[in-house]
């Protein structure tokens, strides 16, 4: 390599150091060019993986994530639906219950009715013969006081015939001793 140089060199030599300095650290900087190059580019790919990774963990996250929330979904609406037909069951359970207590009831009703029927029938019979027997006993009393009467008309009647009797007799008598008498006249009546 062999170059001319002006004339005015100075007192640079032939071949110029500076150009060769300069060559020589042009290849080195483009040489650690490469090599940063390639160690960026595999960063680059190190670093695409890991983002590569992670962005694969928060997708499997994520998936998790919707997957228990579906899950967990899934589970209340479950829940909500066992509750709702428990609900439904027991309303079911408890209209049974209390159509049977009603229809208990009602029988019941109806024994307490026959029962009652039974007993004022039972008490209408009773204060019918005591009524009958009151009747009657009245009756008796009521004849016994007709015959007390009518005895006592009886007694009544009786002596004033026997009380009439004797006075007739007695005025017969008198009468009749009057006429002895006035057919006797000096004898002496002595009874």
């Amino acid at each position: 390599m062999s170059e001319q140089l002006p004339e005015n060199r100075g007192s640079r030599p032939v071949p110029d150091p500076t150009i060769l300095t300069t060559e020589q650290l042009d290849r080195a900087i483009a040489s650690l060019k490469e090599i940063i190059e390639t160690r960026i580019g595999g960063m680059e790919e190190i670093f695409d993986e890991k983002f590569i990774s992670v962005n694969e963990r928060f997708a499997l996250v994520e998936r998790q994530r919707v997957e228990q929330k579906e899950d967990t979904k899934a589970a209340v609406d479950a829940a909500f639906s066992a509750a709702k037909e428990a609900v439904r069951e027991q309303t079911n359970a408890s209209e049974r219950a209390i159509a049977k207590s009603e229809t208990a009831t009602k029988e019941q009703l109806n024994q307490l009715t026959n029962t009652f029927s039974t007993a004022i029938e039972g008490v209408n019979n009773s204060i019918g013969d005591l009524k009958d027997r009151t009747g009657k006993i009245e009756s008796i009393r009521q004849g016994a006081s007709e015959r007390k009467e009518e005895g006592r008309a009886t007694i009544s009647s009786t002596t004033a015939v026997v009380g009439a009797v004797v006075a007739v007799v007695i005025l017969a008598l008198a009468v009749y001793a009057g006429l002895q008498a006035s057919q006797q006249p000096a004898m002496l009546l002595i009874f």
